[in-house]
This record gives structure tokens, C-alpha cells and sequence, in this order.
């Protein structure tokens, strides 16, 4: 409120071994020395002596001390007058620092993720969360952060996963990438337990991605599970379907691959996205080994190994591969 409402001298006080929220992390704090259950007179004469020192200069220099100010900077200090305006102006405080807030948290999952710390990136995601509830980005991106932690294990995470994506409504939406995390989160359930229902609802999930947006990731994940459910399936016609039908999606998959990078990936500032560049890549990838052209295949991996913005979307995708490759060994006749 002191910061909404004064564009300069404000001074902010704390023990010297007070943790600073992050949020404030950016403000001058002044500290003192608390010694056990007391404070030392002399550490107070000196705190006092600091804060006339402080008040002197502030209100000689008038410098903005305020990040409301240093933010709007077009913005006026208001009269006595006009005390009644004071609450739009604090409203004005709250939303700035929630904006930096959601940054701070946005990067520190960022961070975390690129570390493979997923314990990390969901508590910046919960935290998130509570700052945009509505967010369905942020809703994915937890349900993904959490099953990727496997914690307290794999199974248990899934289902919380599961749980937070529910939300979303996945099995109504037509919003691809929810339909995408959904199918992830049942593949991965499939590889747990191996239930039947598990398994079709993963390709159902997929399938229903790739079909309403022409979706390469969920295509890709569509013709993987195909294959999956041709090799255990025991009906020798159905297997071979949909093997077929795997291979017709990823032919497609690569069309739909070749076209985007042909026009550029770029983010909503105009720069390259490397992130999506590389799951792009890895699409293709995973499409060209699907269809056989295992040459071409090797030269993109090699490269978008090298230029991974993380290192464990490179590992995300050489674990795919080999599991690709095992059922690529067994077709049905």
C-alpha cells in the first residue's frame, strides 16, 4: 500500500537473517543485527543512526523507491484530496506484483524443468496455479510435471496426474494438446499394468487429437500405440490393421512435420522456438523410423540431440526410439 501510494521514501527494515520472499527480492532492505532474544544496544544506536541517514537523503534526493512508480512511471502521486483514489492505485500495486510474481514462478519451473527436477517444476506449477486457476496451460504442464516426478512412485503419480487433468474434461474436450497429456498419462498406465482399458484410451485420446487438428503429436503417439495394441493383439486380422493404419498415420505425420519446418518455428516475439523445433524434430524423427527411412532418421537425430534445449527431451526421445524399435521387430504376418 506504501509503495502504491508514495513514489519515493519508503524505507523497508529487517533482521539481517530475515529469508526474503523472491517477490521482493528486487526491493533495497535495510537490515539489522538481532542477537539471540535481544537486540545489543550499540547494534541499535547503529540502526538508529542508519536511519537518519536514510531519511535525510530520501527526502532530499526524492528518488523512486516505489516499484509501482519505477513500473508506471507516468503515474502521479495523489494529493490529500485525493486519498479517495488510493484504492485503484493499490489495485494497480497488486496486479504489478502479481505479474512479477507469475514471471518469477514461470522462470523457476523453467529452470527446474531444464534441470530434470520435477519435483521442483510442480511446486512452482502448484504455486502458479493458485495464481491462474483457470489457466489450462499451466494444468497440463502440472499434470505432465507431476507424473514425470513419479513421486511418491510411478503409479501413485499417474493417478494424481490424472486427477489434475481431469479439469480439463479430457474425455470431451476437442483441445488437442489436453487430448495429448490425457493419452501420455494412459500410456504410461498401460506400461504399469498393462490394462486393456488403459491402452484404448490412450489410442482413443491420441487419435481423437490427430484427427480434429491434424495434430503431429498426437499422431505420432496415435500410430505408436496402434503398434502397441497389434502386438498383443490376438486377433491376427486386427493386428495387421493396425499396424497398416499406424504406418498410413505416420506418412501423414511426416507431411504434416516437413510443412511446419518449411515455414519456420517461431515464438510469439519472432524468434526461433527451440523447444517446439525440437519436438518437431523428434516427430519426424520417430515418423521417418516408422516407415523405414532409418538413414534419413539418424542424420536429423544427431542433430537435434546436439541442439536440445534440455537434456532430457533428448533422452525423452532415444527411449521412444528403442521402444519403437522393438515392435517395429515384430510385425504380424
Amino acid at each position: 500500500m506504501r509503495h502504491a501510494l508514495r513514489p519515493h521514501t519508503t524505507i523497508v527494515i529487517a533482521e539481517k537473517n530475515f529469508k526474503f520472499p523472491f517477490d521482493i527480492g528486487h526491493l533495497l532492505v535495510r537490515p539489522y543485527t538481532h542477537l539471540g532474544d535481544g537486540i545489543d544496544a550499540e547494534d541499535a544506536e547503529a540502526a538508529r543512526e542508519g536511519l537518519k541517514k536514510a531519511i535525510r537523503e530520501l527526502t532530499e534526493k526524492k528518488e523512486t523507491d516505489s516499484p509501482v512508480y519505477t513500473f508506471l512511471p507516468t503515474l502521479c502521486e495523489p494529493t490529500a484530496g485525493e486519498a479517495k483514489e488510493a484504492p485503484s492505485i493499490a489495485a494497480a500495486s497488486a496486479t504489478i506484483a502479481a505479474d512479477q510474481t507469475v514471471s518469477l514462478l514461470t522462470d523457476m519451473f523453467h529452470q527446474a524443468r531444464g534441470a530434470s527436477n520435477w519435483p521442483g517444476a510442480k511446486m512452482a506449477l502448484e504455486q502458479l496455479k493458485t495464481k491462474l486457476p483457470r489457466d489450462s496451460h499451466i494444468l497440463r504442464q502440472l499434470a505432465l510435471a507431476t507424473y514425470k516426478g513419479e513421486l511418491p512412485d510411478p503409479k501413485s503419480a499417474l493417478e494424481e496426474a490424472r486427477n489434475i487433468l481431469s479439469e480439463l474434461h479430457p474425455r470431451t474436450t476437442n483441445d488437442s494438446e489436453t487430448l495429448g497429456v490425457w493419452g501420455a498419462i494412459h500410456k504410461r498406465l498401460w506400461e504399469l499394468d498393462s490394462k486393456p482399458e488403459d491402452l484404448e484410451e490412450s489410442i482413443r485420446s491420441y487419435g481423437k487429437g490427430f484427427y480434429l487438428k491434424d495434430d503431429h503429436y498426437n499422431g505420432i503417439n496415435y500410430s505408436y500405440m496402434l503398434n502397441v495394441r497389434a502386438s498383443v493383439s490376438t486377433a491376427k486380422p486386427d493386428a495387421i490393421a493396425d499396424f497398416v493404419w499406424a504406418e498410413r498415420v505416420r506418412r501423414r505425420v511426416i507431411e504434416l512435420c516437413e510443412e511446419q519446418l518449411a515455414a519456420g518455428i517461431k515464438n510469439d516475439e519472432g524468434k526461433v522456438d527451440h523447444e517446439q523445433l525440437f519436438w518437431l524434430r523428434a516427430t519426424l524423427i520417430e515418423a521417418l523410423t516408422g516407415t523405414g527411412q532409418t538413414d534419413r532418421a539418424a542424420s536429423l537425430k544427431n542433430e537435434a540431440i546436439k541442439e536440445a534445449p534440455e537434456n532430457w527431451m533428448a533422452r525423452s526421445l532415444q527411449r521412444q526410439l528403442e521402444k519403437l524399435a522393438k515392435l517395429l521387430a515384430n510385425p504380424p504376418h
